[in-house]
């Protein structure tokens, strides 16, 4: 059932933290009309998949998102291997990407915080993208959007706001 703007949900904040699996879907949303937006994210049913892109579109409006140079490096990586993207289409990815990434505020995270973090926490499952969204979040105190279950699990376990772009944002009016 389509959502009215009345009922999207909303994050009382003015910053946020995004992970790469909600950019993925925003970023495929604009590519070819939608084409690929079902290789997106596969835990989110494909009925539903373009009203969360436009959850997020709308959960973005007036808001400083702010994003990692790792999760930027994985969105390449994952929109090739999940659209099965050639070079050429890869180019146009991101060339379409580029309005949405060109509002993203950026968070530098070095290395040696990432492998601290890793360290401390026996975080070493979790690849340098997810390490490097919990620690911009931390930082800049701000919620992080993520569609990754085990990344929400271990992060709310540190006590950081994370927030699930469906099962906690699309779907909790239905809860």
């Amino acid at each position: 059932m389509p959502r009215t703007a009345t009922e999207l949900p909303s994050v009382p904040t003015t910053r946020l933290v995004v992970d790469t699996g909600p950019l993925l879907i925003l970023a495929f949303s604009l590519f070819r009309r939608g084409k690929y937006l079902i290789d997106a994210a596969a835990d989110i049913p494909r009925t539903n998949i373009s009203q969360v892109s436009g959850m997020l579109a709308s959960l973005f409006t007036g808001k400083l998102v702010f994003t990692t140079p790792q999760v930027l490096v994985e969105l390449r990586h994952l929109a090739r291997a999940r659209a099965k993207l050639d070079d050429d289409d890869l180019k146009d990815f991101l060339k379409t990407s580029a309005d949405l990434l060109a509002k993203l505020e950026e968070v530098y995270v070095p290395k040696d915080d990432l492998v601290d973090l890793k360290a401390s926490r026996d975080a070493w499952a979790f690849c340098f993208a997810d390490t490097s969204v919990i620690l911009a979040s931390l930082r800049l105190d701000a919620p992080l959007l993520t569609n990754d279950n085990r990344l929400k699990r271990f992060t709310r376990a540190m006590g950081v706001d994370v927030r699930h772009i469906y099962y906690d944002l699309f779907l909790s009016p239905y809860l």
